[in-house]
């Protein structure tokens, strides 16, 4: 949901930087030609 004015703030922990990238990263699906989401746009 968006809303004019507003902001989101996400507080978590993540032990290595590799699992944060690899939490929030867009995969590409070269068969599908698009951005797959990625875990942290399936969780929000």
């Amino acid at each position: 949901m968006e809303r004019e004015n507003d902001v989101s703030l996400w507080i978590g922990s993540i032990q290595t930087v590799d699992k944060l990238n690899e939490y929030v990263e867009l995969p590409y699906d070269e068969e599908e030609g698009d951005f797959l989401p990625s875990p942290f746009l399936k969780d929000f």
